[in-house]
């Protein structure tokens, strides 16, 4: 418990809450900290925190069932539930991208997550123009078109699943996960609405601690909205420590019994009686809803392995897989600089070198300020939950659960996981200043002339997105602002960057923190370049919003 602690104290997070299932049995629970910065209040295994992506093994848990009910088909274009789907840059994925391409990250869709959420943790954009959106993304990169050729990780693709799901049901998604997953199980303290925990006090809110180690709370109610179903199928719903172990439980359990019967099935014999379909575990009060759990957590698309031991490593549908020892452990998590950095450090922390060789089933989820981390261990019916709702010094919710995995399974040699800690903290914490601010800086040239302000405002459209680009009153006189979607509270002030380019990018890690930008992470995202026509009016604006993809044309319309 020690080691937690002192991972709480490293990382700067106002708590951390984590639980532990071995052998189909809770065997230990806690809550460190404050779960309301202030508050004085521990949180505890019924603490509502985020999910972010762990919420997707929930979709697929979804399409899992609704297969069994034959509404849909793994291998049956998503154009067929959505006949509106159909991406401009490939026809291709139009006509074959079925749903397990959708989960597994495989469409070649490019990610527009910075599109749908806006600064301050808005989310932006109507779900009617969700497909239309998804129409229009990037499809291609230098090498071609990507459809099942490239594996890139991409939150929304799983929104076109949940679309899918609410169209063959007409029925709203969150309404699905609690009739035909959350009440079977008896999922008491998950939320899937605002109204689920707008007046719940038991709620770790996002956080962000400041330079000066003020915390602020993150606006984050808009990602939890049964009226916004694609982000909250990608990330947005919020759960406990009570209600994970009790989920990991029905997982565990029915990944079982489908291995068993398909033992039986064969050996050409009946299933036995013992399969343990109706879940008879104390964890969880009625039957077994959940179907197709193996095929959702077999390996889909392989990952590469950067270390000596190259065991398993994919991912499977809202699930990675993979066997320990690995430095892929917690892959999908935020401890990142020192996954890729030039020194490989963590591979220095690998745990479990000299132990036998063990199965790991898992996701982490990120939002701004939370963090969430979910292992499952089906060789001991095991699984940890952890849990933090602060972010900017490391990921201690995957830092605690690596802590737990190595105490939980006596793994050896013993790893002191503190100084990778330590060094994931320093890293991540000059990460604005070192990586972004610096890029910023270096390519800046404010000796290039400015053009009247007038000159640049209206409204420009691409990507079923609107900018809004207006002059504004500040301290030192008027400048350009930039508003997404006409929602008034995302408006950010624009400075000027380079001849008929304007940046809005924070210029204080503060200011990155509290304005929620975690994703803002290369310079360019936050630089919008203004072209001219031939007659030297300003017609349309460039945005690089994903450091990966060619930058989106933005046509002006109106001034």
């Amino acid at each position: 418990m020690e080691a937690v602690e002192e991972i709480q104290r490293i990382c700067k997070v106002p708590s951390i809450c984590f639980g532990v299932l071995h052998k189909g049995e809770i065997i230990f629970t806690r809550g460190l900290g404050e779960r309301r910065p202030g508050s004085n209040l521990s949180p505890d295994e019924d603490t509502l925190y985020h999910l972010g992506s762990v919420s997707k093994m929930f979709l697929s848990s979804a399409v899992g069932i609704a297969v069994d009910d034959g509404k849909l088909g793994w291998n049956t274009a998503v154009s067929t539930y959505i006949p509106d789907f159909n991406p401009i840059g490939d026809p291709e994925i139009g006509k074959r991208a079925d749903l397990i391409d959708c989960l597994r990250h495989s469409t070649g869709l490019g990610n527009p997550q910075i599109l749908i959420q806006a600064p301050r943790g808005h989310i932006i954009g109507r779900e009617e123009d969700f497909v239309k959106l998804m129409n229009e993304v990037p499809t291609s990169n230098g090498s071609g078109q990507r459809f099942n050729n490239w594996w890139l990780y991409n939150n929304y693709s799983y929104a076109l699943a949940a679309i899918a799901l609410q169209n063959v049901y007409q029925q709203r998604y969150h309404k699905f996960l609690r009739e035909r997953i959350f009440k079977p199980l008896g999922m008491s303290r998950t939320a899937v609405t605002t109204s689920d925990f707008i007046h719940d006090d038991n709620v770790a809110p996002p956080t962000a601690r400041l330079e000066d180690g003020q915390v602020v709370l993150l606006n984050s109610e808009e990602f939890t909205s049964g009226e916004h179903t694609p982000t909250l199928a990608a990330m947005g719903i919020r759960s406990s420590v009570t209600d994970m172990l009790k989920w990991a439980t029905a997982v565990l359990t029915a990944e079982k019994a489908e291995a068993k019967a398909k033992e039986h099935e064969i050996g050409g014999l009946p299933c036995p009686p013992d399969v343990p379909d109706s879940g008879s575990s104390s964890q969880y009060p009625s039957k077994n809803p959940l179907k197709n759990i193996s095929i959702t957590r077999r390996s889909q698309w392989t990952r590469p392995v950067p270390d000596k031991y190259q065991n398993e490593s994919a991912y499977g549908l809202g699930w990675c897989r993979m066997t320990m020892p690995s430095s892929m452990l917690g892959w999908t998590g935020w401890n990142y600089m020192t996954r890729y950095d030039n020194e490989k450090t963590n591979q220095n922390y690998i745990l479990g070198t000299s132990s036998p060789p063990k199965l790991v089933i898992q996701h982490n989820g990120l939002n701004n300020g939370s963090s969430c981390a979910f292992y499952t261990f089906p060789e001991t019916q095991s699984a940890i939950i952890a849990f933090s709702n602060g972010i900017q010094d490391g990921d201690a919710a995957d830092f605690t659960a690596h802590t737990m995995i190595q105490a939980l399974f006596d793994l050896q040699p013993h790893v002191d996981l503190l100084p990778l800690v330590k060094t994931e903290a320093a890293k991540r914490h000059n990460k604005f200043y070192q990586d972004i601010l610096s890029d910023w800086k270096e390519h800046r040239d404010t000796d290039q002339p400015e053009a009247l302000l007038t000159e640049y405002e209206g409204k420009y459209e691409a990507l079923a997105t609107i900018l809004n680009i207006a002059r504004i009153h500040t301290s030192d006189g008027k400048r350009l602002s930039i508003t997404w979607d006409g929602v008034l509270n995302t408006r950010r002030r624009l400075d000027f960057y380079n001849k008929d380019t304007y940046s809005f990018l924070p210029l204080t890690q503060d200011e990155w923190l509290a304005e929620s930008m975690f994703d803002w992470d290369h310079y360019t995202t936050g630089l919008l370049e203004f072209h001219r026509d031939k007659e030297g009016k300003v017609n349309e604006l460039l945005w690089k919003y994903d450091e990966w993809e060619h930058p989106a044309i933005f046509k002006r319309k109106s001034v």
